[in-house]
């Protein structure tokens, strides 16, 4: 199993910890896991040829399933909140603002962002094309704002024979927030994953962005806008799974893996 745009690889409630338990060798592909010593294109995905030794080994037969974290930083709908970053796409401009409109950073932000998502959807289709199963986690469209789902090459992946889409919300698996949460997948069971929140409302105190001390009334301290207490972004911290969610999603990927090569042995590429 391979997990693309997997974070930290040193989590011990992390996925690939789940998989290990269940005998699931898994390689965590990511820039943060890269390290002294080591060949940085062999963990950096906005190489080209990291993408093409993925293909290779997929293509091998060496790849029995995918899961993709793609990073969602320049699709948030938390964009253009109070003093945070603003907004670099739109429904009207999905693959960025014209470039009239951007600082340079951001246009890199942008084309980086629209490669990630681009370079998810061909490994996906390929796999597809393979029968293995994958996976590709990002934030549930909202209305009125840009999202990778919204992207016409993601919406062609999701209607490939199959292929199935679900929504849920991770504070029913012990995220911080709601942060509703779209699976696209083929292979894998995730059909009960359409758990909503139901935390009862209660009264929050955080700090926001110009310092202030403010109260909000929810379920969940809220999660744009929100400084946490080392000075991060609230938004920052909720990138990574709760625990409960890799247990169930390793199971998931266990499962599928059985189901699309019964008595095969899982076999992961070493990039």
């Amino acid at each position: 199993m391979v997990h693309v745009f997997s974070g930290p690889d040193d989590r011990a409630d992390g996925l690939a910890a789940y998989l290990s338990k269940l005998g699931v060798p898994c390689v965590d592909l990511d820039i943060i896991n890269f390290r002294q010593g080591e060949i940085k294109s062999s963990h950096d995905l906005s190489s080209d040829s990291l993408w093409e030794t993925l293909r290779a080994e997929l293509e091998g037969g060496r790849i029995l399933a995918l899961w993709f974290g793609t990073p969602c930083s320049t699709f948030s709908k938390a964009r253009g909140h109070g003093a945070g970053p603003r907004p670099l796409r739109s429904i009207q401009h999905i693959y960025g603002l014209p470039k009239s409109e951007l600082r340079d950073s951001e246009f890199q932000q942008v084309r980086e962002g629209t490669y990630f998502a681009l370079k998810t959807c061909e490994m996906a289709q390929a796999a597809h094309s393979r029968g293995v199963c994958f996976g590709i986690e990002n934030p549930e469209p909202w209305p009125g704002y840009v999202s990778l789902f919204l992207l016409p090459e993601v919406q062609e992946l999701s209607r490939l024979s199959d292929v199935t889409c679900t929504n849920f919300d991770q504070c029913r698996l012990g995220a911080e927030t709601a942060k509703p949460t779209r699976l696209l997948s083929f292979g894998l069971d995730l059909t009960q994953w359409t758990w909503r929140c139901q935390h009862e409302s209660q009264s929050w105190r955080y700090t926001d962005w110009k310092g202030n001390e403010c109260v909000k009334w929810g379920p969940h301290p809220p999660l744009v806008g929100r400084k946490r207490e080392d000075g991060r972004p609230a938004t920052a911290g909720a990138a990574a799974y709760p625990s409960e969610m890799n247990k169930l999603l390793a199971q998931a990927i266990h499962d599928g893996i059985a189901r699309s090569k019964p008595g095969s042995p899982v076999n992961v590429p070493n990039p």
